[in-house]
């Protein structure tokens, strides 16, 4: 409080704080994509400066990947400025080092980002490159393909803030503990199945046989072919 005057700070030390868990979130993102074949997972991160959830994903990341033995490269990580234009600079130098096959962003702007990048240089979203964003803004069910992406509980958010600063002008006390609103994936057609299964599945429709995915060297070779 300033005075008598409530005020509304980023704060996290609050008597009755709202916390968002984004490290659950960031596991559950690279889950949803893991269990889908990706194993080259890249990361446009919003400004470090502004955003300290942009460090501590990273070391989520390293930790989800070391679990299962699996490879973490440093260059699948890029710091934007949650701008169009840093997720066209975070796609391209994440693709430069070869071998990724999704890329999810710290909020939709760097997601619209990689699209353009995916326009301009002839990937096709999702077959080539998937994409998650963050936020679920209205052009995010438009955008073609539709953007998968994280909705942000504004509503939710904006209601306990209002009956916190109500309570304090009431000079009522305060509930303890703390609101932790869900993030939910909103899936929509922008990440593509990379299992095996899901290949086959794709390969017999095209080519009316299957085909072992440890055949190729990639399974979208194959289908190509």
């Amino acid at each position: 409080l300033c005075g008598s005057v409530p005020v509304v700070t980023n704060i996290r030390e609050q008597p009755v704080p709202v916390w968002l868990d984004y490290d659950k979130l960031t596991r559950d993102i690279l889950s949803f994509l893991w269990d889908r074949g990706h194993r080259r997972i890249g990361y446009i991160t919003s400004p470090v400066r502004m955003y300290d959830r942009a460090d501590t994903t990273v070391g989520v990341m390293k930790t989800f990947f070391g679990e299962r033995g699996a490879e973490f490269g440093p260059g699948w990580v890029f710091e934007g400025e949650d701008s169009i234009e840093s997720g066209i600079s975070g796609a391209e130098r994440i693709m430069k080092d070869g071998g990724v096959t999704a890329i999810f962003t710290g909020n939709d702007q760097m997601a619209f980002g990689v699209y353009r990048w995916a326009y301009r240089n002839g990937v096709k979203i999702p077959d080539e490159l998937s994409v998650v964003g963050f936020d679920d803004v209205p052009q995010a069910a438009t955008i073609i393909p539709p953007l998968t992406t994280v909705r942000f509980p504004v509503e939710e958010i904006v209601r306990h803030t209002v009956e916190l600063l109500v309570t304090k002008l009431n000079r009522r006390p305060l509930t303890p503990g703390r609101m932790t609103p869900e993030m939910p994936l909103v899936i929509r057609d922008s990440v593509a199945d990379r299992t095996q299964e899901a290949y086959n599945a794709q390969y017999v429709k095209l080519h009316g046989t299957a085909i072992e995915y440890s055949s190729c060297l990639s399974a979208m070779h194959c289908i190509a072919a």
